[in-house]
């Protein structure tokens, strides 16, 4: 079986997905099946223009989420035919990429639904700027135009997810998040798309090229993130302002209420812990996490430029700040232990967390000193205490 969810008749944390283009290329999707619920729902309601409501459990077991529903906009009836007509096309395009009619964007082949992407855009820049001009219409009065104005604001909020929780000590939080099938997310696809296109026409034509293409390739396997989000998305009703606080998982941006985090005191911004803890509830996998401010590639580097430095440096000691559970240095760590050259570095970390912490800092390289979840030889080193040592305050 290719093309297909495995085990979907099971309720579980995760849905993965399995296609299989030949021997060499067989492949699995991971993904959280609450995201995948959340862009389902999207998909379902392919003629109409609006956003979610969503209700979700601070408990890590709860299977699914406990409240969704899709609140239809009453620009549905005022938007272009053309345009309901393309978003009705995509999205059910996207629905039945799958024999079992059920896929969403992650899965999908997007290459084969470019020229429907494109159109569709096109038609709602051009909507978009129609509205814009219309509040200079001097044939409008006064309370049309407050109509045309509540109809813009409107729009910031199409295709976005409200996301209700409480936090550990019983608070209530909440988010925006920008889904795969915003408007700017399936812009940034296509552009992605058509790099690709004009950079392998490049190759193919100048042959050279041929031995850096390998260099290109993870470019477009997670390298590159979406650099055209709004900074700040105000919710209609409320007037709140969300403010973009990152990539909560492959596709899905998150946006968090600047009121709600300025309400605590920290040693770094509580956004981080915040965005972390959202991923943490929606079960989402530190292999799924896409992180903007920093890489695995970035600590590495320093690292190692910091040893080359200081030659005879037998331990390094590392502060780390509400550094969340830390993934990122623990896989950096044991990078490094790849390098013969540090074999016999030691590496003392101390974590220094706020009063306020919401979440529990340090995960990964408390599971780095269990053997039990080390799956690598360079892994393994750190729970041999005589080989290194890793600690945590």
């Amino acid at each position: 079986m290719s093309n297909v969810w495995l085990n979907d008749d099971k309720a579980k944390h995760v849905s993965t997905f399995h296609i299989n283009y030949s021997s060499k290329h067989n492949y699995q999707i991971n993904l959280s099946t609450k995201l995948r619920l959340l862009e389902n729902e999207f998909l379902k309601h392919s003629s109409q223009l609006g956003h979610i409501n969503c209700s979700l459990s601070n408990n890590l077991a709860f299977v699914g989420l406990q409240g969704m529903s899709f609140e239809n906009s009453a620009l549905t009836d005022i938007a272009p035919k053309e345009l309901m007509q393309l978003r009705y096309e995509l999205f059910e395009a996207i629905k039945n990429s799958n024999e079992t009619t059920n896929g969403i964007i992650e899965t999908s082949n997007v290459y084969l639904f470019k020229s429907i992407i494109k159109k569709y855009l096109k038609l709602y820049d051009e909507w978009l700027i129609q509205l814009k001009n219309s509040l200079s219409d001097q044939e409008l009065n006064e309370d049309e135009k407050e109509t045309v104005k509540h109809f813009l604001s409107e729009i910031q909020i199409l295709d976005l997810v409200k996301v209700k929780t409480k936090l550990p000590d019983g608070n209530s939080v909440s988010s925006l998040l920008m889904s795969p099938l915003h408007p700017l997310r399936l812009s940034w696809f296509l552009q992605l798309i058509e790099l690709f296109d004009d950079w392998y026409q490049k190759t193919t034509d100048y042959q050279v090229h041929l031995d850096e293409w390998s260099h290109l390739e993870e470019f477009f396997l997670g390298s590159l993130s979406p650099e055209i989000n709004p900074l700040v998305y105000v919710e209609p009703s409320t007037f709140k302002n969300y403010d973009y606080a990152g990539e909560l998982s492959f596709g899905w941006a998150i946006y968090l209420d600047n009121s709600e985090s300025s309400n605590y005191e920290s040693l770094v911004p509580v956004t981080q812990q915040l965005k972390h803890y959202f991923r943490t509830l929606f079960n989402i996998t530190t292999d799924n996490y896409v992180e903007t401010d920093i890489s695995k590639k970035l600590v590495v580097r320093h690292i190692k430029n910091f040893l080359i430095q200081h030659p005879y440096t037998d331990k390094l000691v590392v502060n780390l700040f509400n550094v969340g559970d830390a993934a990122i240095f623990s896989d950096s760590f044991v990078e490094i232990g790849k390098n013969p050259d540090y074999t016999d570095i030691k590496f003392e970390v101390r974590i220094f967390i706020g009063g306020d912490s919401i979440i529990e800092h340090g995960k990964a390289l408390k599971n780095l000193l269990n053997p039990e979840t080390n799956i690598s030889e360079e892994a393994e080193l750190f729970s041999q205490p005589f080989r290194k040592c890793v600690s945590s305050y």
